[in-house]
Protein backbone atom coordinates (compact mmCIF):
# COMPACT_ATOMS: atom_id res chain seq x y z
CA UNK A 1 0.00 0.00 0.00
CA UNK A 2 2.42 1.78 0.94
CA UNK A 3 4.41 1.71 -2.14
CA UNK A 4 1.51 2.18 -4.36
CA UNK A 5 1.21 5.84 -2.59
CA UNK A 6 4.85 6.54 -3.33
CA UNK A 7 4.30 5.66 -7.20
CA UNK A 8 1.22 7.57 -7.56
CA UNK A 9 2.92 10.82 -5.81
CA UNK A 10 5.87 10.03 -8.25
CA UNK A 11 3.72 10.01 -11.11
CA UNK A 12 1.73 13.29 -10.05
CA UNK A 13 5.18 14.98 -9.21
CA UNK A 14 6.45 14.01 -12.88
CA UNK A 15 3.48 15.23 -14.55
CA UNK A 16 3.34 18.94 -13.02
CA UNK A 17 7.02 19.27 -13.84
CA UNK A 18 6.60 18.52 -17.29
CA UNK A 19 2.85 20.78 -17.17
CA UNK A 20 4.21 23.63 -15.04
CA UNK A 21 7.21 25.46 -17.59
CA UNK A 22 4.50 24.62 -20.88
CA UNK A 23 2.17 26.61 -18.82
CA UNK A 24 4.88 29.39 -17.79
CA UNK A 25 6.24 29.59 -21.76
CA UNK A 26 2.50 30.01 -22.84
CA UNK A 27 1.86 32.45 -20.29
CA UNK A 28 2.83 35.96 -21.29
CA UNK A 29 5.51 37.56 -24.10
CA UNK A 30 7.75 40.13 -22.37
CA UNK A 31 7.81 44.23 -22.64
CA UNK A 32 9.80 45.90 -24.67
CA UNK A 33 10.80 49.16 -22.95
CA UNK A 34 10.31 52.58 -24.94
CA UNK A 35 11.38 56.20 -24.98
CA UNK A 36 10.31 58.78 -27.86
CA UNK A 37 10.07 62.33 -28.39
CA UNK A 38 7.00 63.19 -29.77
CA UNK A 39 6.51 66.43 -31.71
CA UNK A 40 4.36 69.06 -31.92
CA UNK A 41 1.05 69.83 -33.47
CA UNK A 42 -0.62 66.47 -33.66
CA UNK A 43 2.16 64.78 -35.10
CA UNK A 44 3.24 61.22 -34.38
CA UNK A 45 6.47 59.60 -33.63
CA UNK A 46 6.89 55.82 -33.45
CA UNK A 47 9.68 53.40 -32.22
CA UNK A 48 12.37 52.48 -33.99
CA UNK A 49 12.79 48.63 -33.15
CA UNK A 50 9.61 46.23 -34.63
CA UNK A 51 8.16 43.65 -32.71
CA UNK A 52 7.37 40.39 -34.50
CA UNK A 53 3.56 39.40 -33.96
CA UNK A 54 3.52 35.80 -34.29
CA UNK A 55 -0.14 34.57 -32.73
CA UNK A 56 -2.46 34.35 -35.80
CA UNK A 57 -4.94 35.62 -33.58
CA UNK A 58 -6.35 38.81 -33.85
CA UNK A 59 -7.53 38.52 -30.24
CA UNK A 60 -4.66 37.98 -28.87
CA UNK A 61 -4.05 41.54 -27.36
CA UNK A 62 -1.18 44.08 -27.64
CA UNK A 63 -0.99 46.11 -24.85
CA UNK A 64 0.53 49.70 -23.96
CA UNK A 65 1.83 51.64 -20.31
CA UNK A 66 2.84 54.95 -20.27
CA UNK A 67 5.31 55.33 -17.27
CA UNK A 68 6.35 58.85 -17.74
CA UNK A 69 5.65 62.26 -20.06
CA UNK A 70 7.12 65.54 -19.78
CA UNK A 71 3.48 66.73 -20.19
CA UNK A 72 2.81 65.39 -16.85
CA UNK A 73 0.99 63.12 -14.83
CA UNK A 74 -2.73 62.48 -15.64
CA UNK A 75 -2.40 63.94 -19.39
CA UNK A 76 -2.95 61.29 -22.25
CA UNK A 77 -1.25 60.22 -25.32
CA UNK A 78 -2.57 58.03 -28.45
CA UNK A 79 -1.20 54.74 -29.17
CA UNK A 80 -1.72 52.65 -31.85
CA UNK A 81 0.19 49.87 -33.83
CA UNK A 82 1.59 49.62 -37.70
CA UNK A 83 3.15 47.12 -39.88
CA UNK A 84 6.31 48.48 -41.46
CA UNK A 85 4.73 50.52 -44.50
CA UNK A 86 3.10 52.80 -41.81
CA UNK A 87 -0.74 51.01 -42.29
CA UNK A 88 -2.41 51.16 -39.16
CA UNK A 89 -3.26 48.21 -37.83
CA UNK A 90 -5.31 49.18 -34.66
CA UNK A 91 -7.49 52.08 -34.28
CA UNK A 92 -5.86 54.70 -31.27
CA UNK A 93 -5.64 54.43 -27.78
CA UNK A 94 -5.57 57.35 -25.62
CA UNK A 95 -3.11 55.90 -21.89
CA UNK A 96 -2.41 58.11 -19.23
CA UNK A 97 0.39 58.90 -17.49
CA UNK A 98 1.36 56.65 -14.96
CA UNK A 99 -1.55 54.21 -15.51
CA UNK A 100 0.03 51.08 -14.71
CA UNK A 101 -2.96 48.64 -15.47
CA UNK A 102 -1.50 47.54 -19.06
CA UNK A 103 -4.03 48.60 -21.07
CA UNK A 104 -4.70 45.46 -23.73
CA UNK A 105 -6.06 45.63 -27.27
CA UNK A 106 -7.44 43.56 -29.92
CA UNK A 107 -6.37 44.48 -33.54
CA UNK A 108 -8.70 45.96 -36.01
CA UNK A 109 -11.03 43.83 -38.38
CA UNK A 110 -9.78 45.79 -41.24
CA UNK A 111 -5.90 44.30 -40.85
CA UNK A 112 -5.41 41.88 -43.55
CA UNK A 113 -2.97 39.34 -41.62
CA UNK A 114 -2.72 38.51 -38.05
CA UNK A 115 0.06 35.93 -38.54
CA UNK A 116 4.20 36.77 -39.15
CA UNK A 117 3.68 40.40 -38.98
CA UNK A 118 6.54 43.17 -37.71
CA UNK A 119 4.92 45.69 -35.64
CA UNK A 120 5.34 49.28 -34.35
CA UNK A 121 4.01 51.24 -31.63
CA UNK A 122 3.27 54.49 -32.96
CA UNK A 123 1.63 57.45 -30.88
CA UNK A 124 0.46 61.10 -31.23
CA UNK A 125 0.40 64.15 -29.23
CA UNK A 126 -3.31 64.88 -29.15
CA UNK A 127 -2.29 68.62 -28.34
CA UNK A 128 -2.46 70.91 -31.22
CA UNK A 129 0.15 73.29 -29.67
CA UNK A 130 3.85 73.97 -30.24
CA UNK A 131 4.78 71.60 -27.31
CA UNK A 132 7.40 68.70 -27.73
CA UNK A 133 7.04 66.07 -25.22
CA UNK A 134 9.33 63.13 -24.08
CA UNK A 135 7.68 60.08 -23.08
CA UNK A 136 8.62 56.58 -21.74
CA UNK A 137 6.91 52.99 -21.12
CA UNK A 138 6.51 49.73 -22.13
CA UNK A 139 5.08 47.61 -24.93
CA UNK A 140 4.43 44.27 -26.40
CA UNK A 141 2.65 43.42 -29.97
CA UNK A 142 0.96 40.42 -28.27
CA UNK A 143 0.28 38.91 -25.16
CA UNK A 144 0.43 35.50 -25.47
CA UNK A 145 2.36 32.75 -27.82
Amino acid sequence: MKAKKCMVGLALMSLMMIMIPSIVNAATVPYDRYELSVPAWQRNARVSQSQYRSSGNKYNQWSVDLDYSTEGEGTYMTFWLEDGELFNLTSGHNVMVGDRSSFNYQLDDGTVSYYNLKTYLTCQNNNYNSGVYYIEGRWRAQTTN
